[in-house]
């Protein structure tokens, strides 16, 4: 599904969505056009998404698991991302693919 046909769908009840293994955050080197997967899904009615500008690591879902759970207990998106990342960054210093997720609302 392209991003232009998500667009002319509608997502049902908000959902959270994660775009984890496909570098879904970087944007297509054509100047004029700025339209991206999580754009189509946020238009598409999605209440977060999170997508990264780089490769990510397989075993990667802990950390968006871990995001989930904090917003499901009431955590704006944003800051769950942020509070997530710095526990990550304490966890495992040197650790820089979280930095590289981003948030779409």
């Amino acid at each position: 599904m392209t991003a232009e046909e998500l667009r002319r769908r509608h997502l049902h009840g908000a959902p959270l969505v994660v775009l984890g293994a496909c570098s879904a955050a970087r944007l297509a080197p054509i100047l004029h056009e700025t339209s991206s997967l999580p754009q189509a899904f946020v238009a598409s009615g999605a209440r977060a998404v999170f997508a990264a500008t780089a490769e990510i690591p397989n075993d990667a879902g802990a950390f968006f698991r871990a995001v989930r759970e904090r917003i499901q207990s009431g955590e704006e998106p944003s800051q769950a991302l942020r509070a997530e990342r710095l526990d990550w960054h304490q966890k495992q210093p040197g650790l820089r693919w979280v930095d590289k997720v981003l948030l779409y609302q």
